[in-house]
């Protein structure tokens, strides 16, 4: 389940031309086969097409591709010799001998991929890339294969090493999120009792890997005001013990008063974990990604990234429709460019958070933007 995607998590972020050649403007990424990622030695070349005016055939490449399996995804044109890039863009694709004669200059970069195999980036189809920022940097608490997480011991003793590394001052909350209690040793969520062991002095706040619960400390439970005495919130459940205090487990929306204890990191820093996630991204190859259920921040961290140019791939948005609504209303005031995509999707009502319903009209299925590196 993807952490974002849940009400929980939702609340709380509110083709071919030539024998050749291949034109692989944006609007024909995804019909061409999509810009070419080496999963070899490629350092320094972008990951992604860029934008670039359009070359002329004389004009040399910049880079040639060679020595290597290169997969183009063209059922016409199934493999190649070489790949000519100019510009940010790809050029040409055949065979070496002809992409050589046409491209290659005294100053074109030839890269041998010995070997190696090169591919059409991927295009991410579901995640949420600025949203991830929240969380870049904190303790991955997730069981092998992703993380090294089987106890819940190590949990504690990856909260505590990550409190005393950071530096992490008395009071501020300390967040990270993976832990999967079916895969733990002990077969349970950790509770209270064992994240007081990380820290009395910080609220401790853990999100599942389902992203529809979160266990806390004590701290964390006394910041909200959770005690014997309060009561389920709609749609949420406070976990207890057998005296029926807390025992810090907290599901779906009764779990959002403690995302809201989560500091939020400045500008700077916001950008900063952007661009590393983007680097993430494209170490395995993904050249445009995602940014699903876009809230008010998220777009203004991409229009940031934007305008400072350090967008390394490309970002497609696709915004939280009721925020966006509202904006079109006229009852909530956005900068962000709004875009009618035309027809997208099918009118009628629908449904996105619990008990509520909303009939969300053909305007308001905005495309807020493909943010372009």
């Amino acid at each position: 389940m993807c952490i974002v995607c849940t009400p929980l998590f939702a609340a709380y972020l509110a083709s071919r031309d030539g024998e050749d050649r291949v034109d692989l403007q944006r609007r024909n990424l995804l019909r061409a086969g999509g810009a070419f990622a080496a999963v070899a030695a490629t350092a320094g070349v972008p990951a992604a097409a860029q934008t670039a005016a359009k070359p002329n055939e004389d004009q040399k490449a910049d880079v040639l591709f060679v020595g290597g399996d290169i997969v183009t995804v063209n059922d016409r044109q199934p493999d190649a010799e070489a790949v000519a890039v100019l510009g940010g863009l790809i050029v040409g694709v055949g065979s070496r001998r002809k992409i050589e004669a046409a491209f290659k200059g005294p100053k074109t970069r030839v890269i041998d991929l010995a070997g190696g195999t090169l591919i059409p980036g991927f295009v991410d189809p579901h995640s949420h890339i600025a949203q991830y920022e929240m969380t870049w940097g904190t303790p991955v608490l997730s069981p092998p294969p992703v993380g090294d997480v089987r106890t819940i011991n190590d949990i504690i003793v990856k909260m505590r090493n990550f409190i005393t590394e950071k530096n992490i001052p008395a009071g501020e909350t300390v967040f990270a999120m993976g832990y999967d209690d079916s895969l733990l040793s002990e077969s349970r969520h950790p509770t209270r009792v064992d994240l007081d062991k990380i820290s009395t002095e910080h609220p401790v706040l853990l999100a599942h890997a389902s992203g529809h619960l979160v266990t806390v400390n004590s701290l964390a439970l006394q910041a909200v005001k959770y005690t014997k005495d309060t009561s389920d919130p709609k749609g949420g459940l406070i976990r207890r013990d057998a005296n029926g205090e807390p025992n810090g487990v907290a599901e779906e929306l009764a779990a959002l008063p403690f995302l809201m204890l989560i500091k939020s990191n400045p500008l700077e820093q916001r950008l900063k974990n952007l661009r590393e996630i983007q680097d993430y991204y494209a170490s395995l190859g993904v050249t445009t990604a995602q940014d699903g259920i876009s809230m008010a921040p998220d777009i203004a961290l991409l229009r940031e990234a934007a305008t400072r140019k350090e967008l390394k791939i490309d970002i497609v948005s696709y915004p939280r429709w009721d925020q966006f609504n509202d904006v079109l209303a006229g009852k909530r005031n956005l900068d962000v460019e709004i875009v009618p995509p035309g027809t997208v999707g099918a009118d009628g009502p629908t449904r996105y958070l619990p008990g509520r319903e909303a009939v969300v009209s053909q305007d308001a299925r905005v495309l807020v933007g493909v943010y372009r590196n």
